[in-house]
């Protein structure tokens, strides 16, 4: 959870660092207006620091991938990021470390604990230090003398600062002058009536998360400088331009030194005096067209800043999005694909379509954006009518039947058995259909037998691992590899052929997540524990040849993923289930 939870915080402050880059920029081009408006422009940055989502826009201004470094790095065997930017991405994706299969662990993982702690400890500094700083100036402010309501004078205070969220008090230098005070005074309650004491303070805190970001303690100072410089043209404007000289000097007269009760986030002094009276000197009200200029590049900066570009939250959620992932495949590269129906299981999404005009469907998982990723394909080539079976569908071990056909089909209506258990499927137009079964849950597993109208076809087959044929072993790599090469005992197959496998570790890791708390895990009896000790994903590849009149199943060069538990007495593993075969 703690690393998920940084990944997030990285994500977020790499946004935060292009909007800050911006900004920086913005106020370069608002150099001549009034310094209000690059005070609110940093409210954008203060809410991309704070806030995981947005909302998309025309005008973004953001050019990457809001989720550059997703979760899955943390169990991929290749980690990767995906910034937006290609040459960025490659350069760093290539110096990731990359996983060992037979390792317990990914070493992604490793290096993102690590960086998770030293994150935690730099928050744990920085929120220490100020509390400790906030105690000691409580502690030389005991003796401080009350004027009048919130306003008081002290001989500890070097510069005047409010202090305090709730009832903030204005604390004043005793030495004073009664000339300057006014301004000062005014100066200081402008803050509180802006909530500028509380607006640092948030600040501060979220300083505190993105620590580790360079960008982030320079928004915080140069937002500071502008807080103050706004605050003092407020003052300005409401005594009037002729008090510049004035208060210009009673800022000179005060002593600039550091504060000797040190930073705390619930008091902010007067910083920067030199750029302040600079500021003052030359400060004019601003010609009219200056401020249309200044809020046309705040509307659209904060607009272009505070939005994703458009159509970078719908990954996998528009039939668009959907048909530009399946035509990324090397599989389906340089197809057509028509996508003739999505259907959603919890957080499964399966699409079934047409590539090149055969039968074929993927499977989406989404992830915490609300992305839909980690596409499995499978495709029936040269097949006017196909079914594909998809097993666990969302959170629960429900198996579905997707039964689709091309233009070519002339079959309308077949029957089919699972079990016991007749399903009649029927075809709704003469054209490209799709026809979706749900299966009766069996702990047993399936057994199916295929009754197509002209009867010239028909099957016995399985889509779960209990009907496989397999030696439970020590080794789950030689248990996946008696399962592949005990295929030849089935009427259907010609000839078989294990090519390799290994132990998927990101599967495992993704599988794991999935199963723990589910109802087929509390229906099996496996806890959390046993999930992460005694459960994993073999990914395998062999080469197989069906007779054609007996089945339609794909051959050739194939790729699955076998789950497999290990027997805690016996130490024996053994397969529990499998994924739809794919072509490699």
């Amino acid at each position: 959870m703690l690393e998920k939870i940084f990944l997030q915080v990285i994500n977020m402050s790499y946004i935060a660092s292009i909007v800050i880059v911006f900004i920086l920029v913005a106020r370069l081009l608002l150099k001549k207006a009034p310094k209000k408006y690059s005070y609110i422009l940093w409210a954008v940055a203060l809410v991309r620091l704070i806030v995981p989502i947005s909302f998309e826009s025309v005008l973004s201004l953001v050019p990457v991938n809001s989720t550059p470094v997703s979760n899955d790095v943390l169990y991929d065997i290749s980690p990767n990021i995906n910034t937006g930017m290609p040459n960025i991405d490659q350069s760093i994706s290539g110096s990731l470390p990359v996983a060992d299969v037979v390792a317990s662990v990914n070493p992604m993982q490793v290096w993102i604990f690590i960086g998770s702690f030293i994150w935690i400890l730099g928050i744990a500094i920085l929120l220490i230090y100020g509390m400790v700083s906030l105690i000691r100036m409580k502690g030389k402010l005991k003796n401080a003398n009350c004027e009048k309501d919130n306003i008081y004078q002290s001989d500890n205070v070097a510069i005047p600062f409010v202090l305090g969220l709730i009832q903030p008090k204005i604390y004043l230098p005793a030495s004073l002058s009664e000339s300057g005070k006014e301004y000062i005074l005014l100066h200081e309650q402008t803050h509180i009536k802006r909530f500028d004491h509380i607006i640092r303070f948030i600040s501060y805190l979220v300083l505190c998360i993105h620590w580790f970001n360079p960008l982030a303690w320079i928004a915080f100072w140069l937002s500071g400088k502008d807080m103050e410089m706004s605050c003092d043209e407020s003052v300005i404007n409401q005594l009037g331009h002729s008090v510049k000289k004035d208060y210009s000097q009673s800022l000179l007269n005060l002593t600039t030194g550091r504060m000797k009760i040190g930073l705390t986030p619930l008091a902010f002094g007067e910083g920067d005096t030199k750029g302040r009276i600079k500021n003052i000197l030359n400060f004019k009200q601003p010609k009219f067209y200056i401020i249309i200029i200044a809020l046309v590049i705040l509307i659209i900066t904060s607009i272009g800043l505070l939005s994703n570009p458009l159509g970078e939250s719908v990954y996998g959620n528009s039939t668009e999005s959907i048909t530009r992932i399946i035509q990324s495949i090397d599989l389906y590269e340089g197809k057509t694909v028509e996508i003739l129906e999505i259907k959603d299981y919890d957080e499964d999404r399966i699409v079934a379509f047409l590539s090149g005009g055969n039968p074929s469907v993927i499977e989406f998982e989404k992830n915490g954006n609300g992305n839909y990723v980690n596409p499995r394909s499978e495709t029936h080539g040269n097949q006017a009518l196909s079914n594909f079976i998809i097993g666990h569908i969302g959170n629960t071990d429900s198996v579905i039947v997707v039964s689709i056909k091309n233009q070519h089909s002339e079959i309308m209506d077949f029957s089919f058995k699972a079990n016991e258990e007749i399903y009649e499927v029927n075809f709704d137009s003469d054209g490209p259909d799709v026809q979706w079964t749900k299966l009766k849950e069996s702990d047993a597993g399936y057994r199916f037998e295929w009754d197509y109208i002209d009867g010239n076809l028909s099957q016995v087959d399985s889509n779960t691992s209990d009907i496989w044929i397999q030696n439970p072993s020590m080794d789950p790599i030689e248990v996946v590899k008696s399962a592949i090469e005990n295929q030849i005992g089935k009427d259907y197959t010609i000839s078989v052929r294990f090519v390799g496998a290994v132990v998927d570790d990101a599967e495992t890791q993704r599988q794991t997540e999935n199963y723990k708390g589910s109802e087929l895990a509390d229906k099996r009896g496996w806890t959390d524990q046993y999930l992460t000790e005694n459960f994993l994903v073999v990914k395998a590849s062999y080469d197989i040849e069906y007779d054609h009149t007996k089945t339609f199943m794909d051959d050739g060069n194939l790729e699955q993923y076998f789950y497999l538990t290990r027997d805690i007495d016996t130490g024996l593993w053994s397969i529990i289930d499998n994924s739809s075969s794919s072509p490699r």
